[in-house]
């Protein structure tokens, strides 16, 4: 309870000295006196999922544009972000939204985590299970979280270097007492590992809802994290058994193309669901999803009209979110889809091209027209693996993964690409590797708990 007390009390301070985090926790996290209160906890939709993950995710991608007109209208925040400029302007409100709201489910997570240490049982036959159902959720939770402030704020992981780039502040237990602290990329994603590999034992095979974790978005978020730390076999192993228990795939056939929002929240294709904070230049009445980008899709791709609305100047703008809705945020949660592009991409890099024909035609049949549909075979082609990159980044568009992705193929190399933008006749580029891509921590947190700065 004294270490509930104190965050409590650290959260409230930070809410009225600074303005760092506008939002108040719930009275019910001061009294978690059983299971069912940490479970409560866990399922605080609004602190747990649903907008808590940054829009930096998508904000500095190559996904869409934004015409000038419009860029002189949003904020001085997300249009430095959208022009990569090396200090943009934090308010207030941007401090909440992309550095303290990703941090309010690792306060949750921790809170239960030690909480549970001391709870009493109730007697109850299925004591053992929930109690370990809660930790593993709960580790879950923090993994992820950490992940996504890892794809923001943290270098690429690089196998070449013993990784002493600073990565994340990663917080184990809810004392504020315990002073912040960057831990290194390496240790950053030691610890993903380590949370999920103990998370994916104890989570359930099918949980009640896709707002809670399962075994299958245990083993995708390994795989995810695997791919990133360019351990390919284990990332392969462990989609393989993110689909064993979770394999679904909306035929895209069936889907109307002329709803205003094609593809229904919590759909056959959610793993875990989370969503990301709001900004207005990811609207779709401001964004402008990139041309070649969308010339990428082929005529009988159904991604075309299901993901895509044409607007009065002539340029489309994206509909085909996952929450099911038309807004500035968008779906940050984990799909089948996903994992099974994940799979995909490994079975390719590692030469099992029989295995990798099978699945990503297994893939792409839900997702062009069934009556033009011809199997592709990656046997043939010069360079497989862009083919399935290119995939990866036609399905995975607005889901807050672009950026992670461009960050793990600039260290390769193979794939890396230079960003382009223009704004007010002025050009401006994002070259592999460089250090904006680490977005800038909020300078009052740099002043308020003394940790370092990302370089520039």
């Amino acid at each position: 309870m004294k270490n509930i007390l104190i965050t409590i009390i650290a959260i409230r301070l930070l809410s009225s000295c600074s303005g760092f985090l506008d939002e108040k926790p719930d009275s019910s996290i001061t009294h978690p006196n059983t299971y069912a209160d940490l479970q409560a906890l866990l399922d605080a939709l609004n602190s747990i999922n649903t907008s808590r993950f940054p829009s930096l995710l998508e904000i500095g991608t190559d996904n869409y544009f934004v015409p000038d007109d419009a860029l002189n209208s949003v904020t001085d925040f997300e249009r430095d972000n959208y022009l990569w400029q090396k200090e943009p302007l934090y308010q207030n409100i941007n401090r909440n939204v992309e550095w303290m709201a990703p941090s309010v489910p690792v306060m949750y997570a921790n809170i239960v985590l030690d909480e549970i240490e001391n709870m009493p049982a109730s007697g109850k036959a299925d004591d053992k299970k929930v109690r370990s159902e809660l930790i593993a959720s709960a580790r879950f939770i923090r993994a992820f979280s950490f992940f996504n402030f890892a794809q923001v704020y943290a270098p690429a992981y690089d196998l070449d270097l013993d990784n002493p780039d600073l990565g994340i502040v990663m917080r184990l237990n809810a004392d504020f007492n315990v002073p912040s602290k960057r831990s290194s990329v390496r240790a950053t994603y030691d610890q993903i590992r380590s949370d999920l590999v103990l998370a994916v034992r104890d989570l359930p095979s099918k949980p009640l809802v896709t707002t809670r974790p399962g075994k299958a978005a245990g083993f995708a978020l390994l795989a995810r994290t695997a791919l990133i730390m360019q351990d390919v076999e284990s990332a392969l192993l462990y989609a393989d058994t993110a689909l064993f228990y979770q394999s679904e795939l909306i035929d895209y056939n069936h889907v109307s193309a002329t709803a205003t929002a094609p593809f229904p929240r919590f759909n056959a294709e959610t793993v875990y669901f989370a969503s990301s904070s709001g900004a207005s230049i990811l609207h779709p009445q401001t964004a402008r999803i990139d041309s070649n980008l969308y010339e990428s899709y082929a005529v009988n791709d159904l991604r075309k009209v299901l993901f895509f609305k044409l607007n009065n100047d002539g340029y489309y703008s994206f509909k085909g979110s996952y929450l099911g809705e038309s807004s500035g945020s968008f779906f940050t949660g984990i799909s089948t889809a996903e994992i099974y592009l994940i799979k995909a991409e490994c079975e390719v890099r590692l030469q099992q091209m029989d295995e990798a024909n099978h699945t990503i035609n297994l893939f792409l049949k839900n997702r062009v027209n069934k009556d033009s549909f011809q199997p592709y075979d990656l046997r043939e082609m010069t360079d497989p693996i862009g083919f399935v990159l290119k995939e990866r980044r036609k399905e995975l568009i607005m889901r807050g993964l672009r950026w992670s992705d461009l960050k793990r193929l600039n260290v390769s190399g193979t794939h890396a690409i230079s960003l382009i933008r223009s704004f007010n006749q002025h050009v401006y580029t994002l070259a592999p590797n460089d250090l904006r891509y680490n977005f800038l921590i909020p300078q009052p947190i740099i002043e308020f708990t003394g940790i370092p700065q990302n370089k520039r």
